[in-house]
């Protein structure tokens, strides 16, 4: 059971629980508040106590980190699906960019959802980089890599969003780099050469 303890350096109380594979560790709950440091405490046991019995997934994660912040800090973690926050931004982006690249926004945002399948519904915050490849790889595949640069940075812009709107603690569109194009499909010019020269000088 997780209990409380105090150092004398320090004016916080410290959380004491066991870990997930035994041991017993302290950790500051950054309050001097004693019942605020023991909703803490047990917030971390929790958490601990998940992980120990693998049940601790992606969304479970994000609700034990939101109680923790909560309890920290006394306000709520800002959160939103993928679909609700993508579906929203698309749609407010109509007001401040011309017709055609919001439709583009649009269309990038519905085939980055269908991409992501069920994950659509998770949290924004846990959409990764494995997620932004998927569908970049997915588009290059029935495309080519300018049309998958073009999504790519579409995604980018909409997390970047996302990020600085406080939904999420990074953009992992930008861990991404652009695809270069295969040598075979571009369409380069080269230098004639001499004897290509003086045949064209002839004529």
């Amino acid at each position: 059971m997780a209990s409380l303890t105090k150092k004398k350096t320090s004016p916080y109380w410290f959380a004491c629980y066991t870990l997930a594979d035994g041991r017993r560790t302290k950790r500051s709950t950054k309050h001097t508040d004693r019942r605020k440091a023991q909703t803490l405490a047990e917030q971390y046991e929790k958490a601990a106590k998940l992980a120990s019995q693998k049940r601790l997934g992606e969304a479970q994660a994000r609700r034990v980190i939101a109680d923790i912040y909560e309890a920290t800090s006394g306000e709520r973690l800002l959160s939103a699906t993928a679909r609700d926050y993508l579906t929203r931004w698309a749609e407010t982006r109509k007001a401040d960019t011309a017709h055609s690249t919001s439709t583009a926004y649009a269309q990038i945002v519905r085939d980055f959802l269908i991409s992501l399948g069920s994950r659509a519904d998770l949290d924004i915050s846990l959409i990764s980089k494995a997620d932004i490849a998927r569908y970049r790889n997915a588009v290059l595949a029935r495309t080519s890599a300018a049309s998958a640069n073009k999504a790519l940075k579409y995604v980018r812009i909409a997390l970047g969003a996302a990020y600085r709107d406080g939904y999420t603690q990074e953009n992992p569109a930008t861990k991404l780099e652009t695809l270069k194009r295969p040598v075979a499909d571009r369409q380069q010019r080269r230098v004639f050469t001499l004897p290509e020269l003086k045949g064209t000088l002839k004529n």
